[in-house]
């Protein structure tokens, strides 16, 4: 594997936290209170803030940029050199 595949897999492996605290609480009911009840009855209750939510939000597209950067500026111009180097 090229050090710029293993990059961004290493990316997408420190997001996945976010992603799956974002899918619970999308698919969860927000109450009074900030109380959070997931739909999967597995989880239990949690509360959130406002400010979480808003830490949460710019986490993630802080990740997604770094994501987008890393395969637009170091991925894909090694794949290109890969590609002309018959490699």
């Amino acid at each position: 594997m090229i050090a710029e595949a293993a990059e961004l897999i290493a990316i997408v492996d420190e997001g996945r936290p976010l992603i799956d605290l974002r899918n619970t609480l999308v698919h969860s009911s927000i109450v009074a209170g900030g109380r959070v009840r997931p739909s999967d009855k597995a989880r239990s209750d949690m509360t959130v803030t406002p400010e979480q939510l808003t830490q949460l939000a710019d986490a993630i597209f802080t990740w997604k940029e770094r994501l987008s950067a890393t395969r637009q500026l170091r991925l894909m111009p090694a794949l290109q050199r890969m590609d002309h180097n018959g490699t």
